[in-house]
């Protein structure tokens, strides 16, 4: 069953916005022909999650948008610093993920995974090999990793987004 005005508003009044949850509910209206109906109600969740200062949720509500507008990557990076002028820290990550992007959805994917990296992760480089995130620094836009094989080193943001991979517990 699709999605109505009255649900949606009553899921954004909810304690919990169920951002992903909306998403997909948005995406199967698209499906069903009601784009432009969707992409309006996908900003009034990414406002809505602006508002609620729900940072994560309005990134990935504005990149559907950006998405099914078929926004450039320029116009795109503008809008996120507007959705993260509270957060200067997280402002950092835009320029190095938005800077060498062909496509919109490379930078938002580049960006996910700058704004992914955390003290402690286990990583790859394909020339230093494996190592320990020790620390992400955005104000100096670096990435400070321990690897086996040379020791402290500090990647810029621009090159961690290509050249590190992140590994998680399921990577081997």
């Amino acid at each position: 069953m699709a999605l109505t005005e009255e649900q949606l508003l009553a899921q954004l009044e909810a304690e919990t916005v169920p951002c992903a949850d909306l998403l997909e509910q948005l995406e199967a209206l698209c499906s069903d022909g009601k784009e432009v109906r969707a992409i309006e109600w996908g900003e009034l969740l990414k406002d809505t999650l602006i508002d609620r200062k729900l940072l994560d949720e309005a990134v990935a509500a504005y990149e559907w948008i950006a998405l099914k507008n078929g926004t450039s990557p320029a116009i795109a990076q503008k809008e996120l610093l507007h959705i993260l002028a509270t957060s200067r820290k997280e402002q950092k990550f835009i320029e190095p993920a938005f800077e060498k992007a062909s496509s919109t959805e490379g930078a938002f994917l580049r960006l996910r995974h700058l704004r992914s990296m955390k003290k402690g992760m286990l990583c790859y480089n394909k020339t230093w090999g494996f190592g320990i995130i020790n620390r992400v620094d955005p104000f100096y836009q670096k990435v400070e990793v321990a690897f086996e094989k040379k020791g402290d080193h500090e990647l810029a943001f621009s090159y961690a987004a290509d050249s590190l991979e992140v590994l998680t517990d399921d990577h081997l």
